[in-house]
């Protein structure tokens, strides 16, 4: 837009008052001079010449503009400033040094600065609709996040790129913390989308996504806490880095008791006092721990030989150990949507393992139980952070990521199968579009 502006200024200065100089000739001449040298780049000679220009006339206002321009290019922004603030003394009608003026102050980041003069700018020129797509920017820049929005909304009619305009102003409003105005123009930007292959459309659905979240966690509170039976199976078994572990994985049980599924699984934990361990360290640190052992009971002759044994009986000893780190992503200020996902499906994921070695007289993990629980726990997390399960969509793109994962550790040794779903299916508990992850070899693809 500057560009275009000065360009029209340079074809403009020839005529100023050549007749009431008194050698017009020489003065048209350093203006000549000085017009092909800021055209060349040559912008030292420039100056100069206009510089000799105004000793024959010194209140011309388009020469102090175009030394302005030169100024500009030398990146010399205060002679800029300075002769931009010439120009509009001289001329205050001249839209082309307000929004000059306006460049230099972006370039200097004063924001507010500039949207001033930009907005003089418009004034002064109100067949140019363009203005107030960057009055939009400067505003958002200094902070002013409502006449930053309401340039914006100006903006809208003239400009062809509606779905981007929505989602800097979603961007903005998320920003300033304002998740509701957000979420409310990130779906304008969805509702104008025109393109059948965006690529920013993948953003706009994970920011859409990540403000509906924040808006519903910033209010989310168990309506029933976990019975105090719950609470005492939580400890530890080291130091810690951090002193709300505690705090924040009894929320996270709580929000599980409110949910069906989760509920389910915790009165297992419950009824078998299976220890909840929180553990120094991470990802490496967390699982459904599992010892088991034979005992028999053996009848001996005198004490001495062994006559016979019976009573052989299989013991378990589970525990379901939870790493500190992936329970901090609950709740970080500086967590995403899917970090406070993934900590609440982890929870219900290593649940998910330990009732299952409840069931089976002896238990033998797969690919299959991975994914299962996995999906179990995102369900789960969903329907807590987002009031429903995930859709088909979900599902299917958050099991193909669980099996790569998977696939990328010591995971990918399993097995495939070990008809996990009629395991996990005894407790009663909802395995929702488990069509869509049941075929592992399609989740490959």
């Amino acid at each position: 837009m500057n560009k275009i502006k000065l360009i029209i200024c340079f074809l403009m200065f020839f005529a100023f008052n050549s007749a009431a100089l008194a050698n017009p000739q020489q003065y048209n001449n350093y203006l000549q001079k000085a017009y092909t040298s800021l055209k060349n780049g040559n912008y030292q000679a420039a100056i100069q010449n206009y510089k000799n220009a105004l000793k024959f006339y010194s209140n011309d206002a388009d020469i102090y503009n175009n030394l302005g321009v030169a100024y500009s290019k030398i990146n010399d922004l205060n002679n800029a400033e300075l002769n931009y603030k010439k120009t509009i003394q001289l001329e205050p009608s001249n839209a082309f040094a307000y929004s000059n003026l306006s460049g230099i102050y972006e370039k200097k980041q004063k924001y507010t600065e500039a949207a001033k003069n930009l907005e003089n700018y418009a004034k002064l020129t109100p067949s140019d609709k363009d203005v107030y797509y960057h009055l939009g920017y400067l505003y958002s820049k200094a902070g002013n996040k409502e006449l930053s929005l309401k340039n914006y909304e100006k903006s809208i009619p003239f400009t062809a790129d509606k779905f981007n305009t929505y989602c800097v102003m979603g961007d903005n409003c998320k920003k300033a913390g304002d998740l509701d105005k957000a979420i409310f123009y990130y779906k304008k930007a969805l509702s104008v989308n025109n393109k059948q292959e965006n690529e920013n459309l993948p953003y706009v659905l994970q920011e859409l996504k990540e403000c509906q979240f924040k808006s519903r966690t910033a209010n989310i509170n168990p309506v029933i806490k976990a019975p105090a039976a719950l609470y005492n199976l939580v400890r530890t078994n080291s130091v810690l880095k951090y002193s709300d572990n505690f705090d924040k994985l009894y929320e996270m049980l709580d929000l599980l008791w409110n949910d069906d599924d989760g509920r389910i699984l915790l009165n297992e934990i419950i009824r078998h006092k299976i220890p909840i361990q929180i553990a120094f360290g991470g990802k490496d640190q967390t699982n459904a721990y599992i010892e088991e052992t034979t005992t028999q009971k053996t009848i001996m002759v005198g004490g001495v030989l062994p006559l016979y044994t019976f009573g052989t009986q299989q013991e378990k000893d589970i525990t379901v150990n939870l790493g500190e780190d992936i329970i901090q992503k609950y709740k970080n200020p500086k967590s995403s949507y899917h970090d406070n996902m993934y900590a609440l499906m982890t929870v219900m994921h290593e649940l998910g393992h330990a009732v299952s070695c409840l069931i089976e007289d002896t238990h033998k993990n797969s690919l299959e139980e991975e994914v299962t629980v996995s999906m179990i726990g995102y369900n789960t997390a969903s329907k807590i952070f987002m009031g429903r399960p995930l859709t088909t969509a979900e599902s299917i793109q958050t099991a193909k990521n669980t099996y790569k994962a998977l696939m990328s550790d010591e995971h990918k040794n399993l097995p495939l199968y070990n008809n996990y779903k009629n395991t996990i299916s005894k407790t009663g508990i909802n395995l929702y579009n488990y069509d869509t992850y049941t075929d592992l070899y399609k989740l490959q693809q």
